[in-house]
């Protein structure tokens, strides 16, 4: 069975949406997978939704799909706008219920405390984007050391203690989401071989 999956980010402009997407599109390709991503920005200052859109197969993409396997919210107006896009079945949305107040019940739904496993982890909530990333790729069982590579250099130029507290508060979402999200019906994404 051949690998077709999308993962859309979404939130107010200022909540780091454009990196989320492309750290989680590298990660991806790291692996040998194909990608096509876009992204979608009202306004460059904090407000205004934005969303990054990643489409993931394991042979040549050439356009993007509407439908939505993970959608991470990091707003109630992302779960507004985007959860009828989800594609019926194991299509999930992770979100931090202390933060996006849905009331959702369904099974769909996966609540990640995102901002206290950053605190709890590295002391800081700013991490909170990278537990949430590191959530998407746990859901779908990626090769962590892949995306471990990529935050590492895409906060080089912040500095070691920043790079390595990036890859602990993911690897916190990581771990959270495989012991809590995963179900035996969800994709499973491995690597196919090497890339960019």
């Amino acid at each position: 069975m051949s690998l077709d999956f999308n993962i859309m980010v979404g939130g107010e402009a200022g909540q780091g949406i454009q990196t989320m997407g492309a750290v989680l599109a590298k990660a991806m390709s790291r692996g040998g997978l194909h990608i096509f991503s876009d992204q979608d920005y009202e306004s460059r200052i904090r407000g205004g939704h934005n969303f990054f859109r990643v489409r993931v197969r394991d042979r040549e993409v050439m356009a993007l799909s509407e439908k939505v396997d993970i959608l991470l919210a990091m707003n109630k107006e992302t779960i507004d706008l985007h959860e009828k896009e989800l594609k019926s079945g194991d299509s999930r949305i992770i979100y931090d219920g202390s933060v996006v107040k849905t009331g959702a019940k369904d099974g769909r739904f996966l609540d990640v405390p995102l901002a206290k496993l950053a605190e709890d982890t590295v002391k800081s909530k700013l991490m909170s984007n990278s537990v949430a990333v590191g959530a998407a790729v746990g859901l779908v069982d990626y090769d962590f050391e892949l995306l471990a590579g990529v935050l590492q250099e895409q906060f080089a130029k912040s500095g070691k203690l920043v790079q390595e507290a990036n890859v602990k508060a993911a690897k916190a979402g990581y771990d959270y989401a495989r012991q809590n999200g995963r179900r035996n019906t969800m994709l499973n994404v491995k690597p196919i071989g090497k890339g960019n």
